[in-house]
This record gives structure tokens, sequence and C-alpha cells, in this order.
């Protein structure tokens, strides 16, 4: 895949070559495939975008990532909605991250020795 999707207790990472996003899962109000620009015709496509609360929206392509933008899309829902679900997922690992953050766009930082 040209990104990597990583799916934690309290976020999703997305990164895609140096750039990464992370969104915490209690701030996503909508999760579509529906074009934006599109009302009020609605016209799907492969394109993820997810709606956050007082944030600018992130949207990204499933297929990048090896998977399909539907299956993608009911996950996140699913794991959206079911916090027991989410209990089972592995927790970040950064204890900075831990806390709850705004959506964060940025460059990749790679550890440097």
């Amino acid at each position: 895949p040209l990104g990597r999707l990583g799916l934690f207790r309290d976020r999703i990472v997305i990164i895609q070559g140096r750039h990464e996003i992370r969104a915490v899962w209690s701030r996503m109000e909508t999760v579509t495939l529906a074009d934006p620009r599109s009302w009020p015709n609605v016209r799907l496509t492969d394109r993820l975008t997810i709606q956050f609360r007082n944030e600018p929206p992130v949207g990204f392509r499933p297929a990048q990532f090896g998977l399909q933008p539907v299956a993608c899309r009911d996950l996140i829902l699913r794991l959206r909605d079911d916090s027991k679900l989410r209990a089972r997922l592995p927790e970040f690992d950064s204890a900075r991250d831990l806390a709850v953050s705004e959506v964060m766009a940025g460059e990749l930082i790679e550890p440097r020795l």
C-alpha cells in the first residue's frame, strides 16, 4: 500500500508519504464517501471524508491503504460508535498523544540517532 492506516483506542492515524494526520474518534461527526461539492445531488466517490466538530475535514482514498472504500467507511463508523470494540485496539504509544487533541496534520517525524 502507498500509505499506512493505524487504528488505536482513542484515535485513527493516517500516514501518506511524509504527511501524518491524527484524528480522535470522539470528535468525528460524519464519515462518508459522498462528494461534499455535489450537494444536493449526492455523488459517491472512492474518497473517504471524515467531518469533525469545529475542525477541518480529513479525506483520503482507502485504496491507497489496500482497503475497499465501502468496507473502510463501515469499519471507521463501527469503531467510532462502539467503544467496547475500540477497547480491543492498542493504545497510541506516545504519552503526549494520549491527551485529547485536535486533528493534527503535518510532516511525519522520523527518529534520528
